[in-house]
């Protein structure tokens, strides 16, 4: 009787535990299916970032490389951009 609730409990864990990865790994890809078929097909406009996200946006490792390249695209999208760089000189 010990074993068959020991082998209960850890299938039940097993399958939490495999519908908390499906759901962080999926819900992603279905946000994106969602909004382009609502956009596609029922003509719903999408939010922008800013009305979505809000005005203000942080970029960590901004002074080189594709942090550099994202705060800059922030910006351009109309981002109040804060950012953020471990050495003073390379943010000035």
């Amino acid at each position: 009787m010990s074993e068959c609730l020991l082998i209960n409990l850890l299938t039940i864990i097993g399958c939490y535990a495999l519908i908390c990865y499906l759901y962080d790994n999926l819900k992603s890809p279905y946000i994106l299916i969602r909004d382009y078929v609502n956009q596609k097909f029922f003509g719903k406009k999408l939010k922008s970032l800013t009305e979505r996200f809000g005005k203000w946006a942080v970029v960590t490792g901004s002074t080189d490389g594709i942090g550099k390249y994202y705060a800059r695209e922030l910006a351009r999208k109309g981002f109040n951009v804060v950012l953020i760089s471990r050495t003073e000189s390379k943010l000035k």
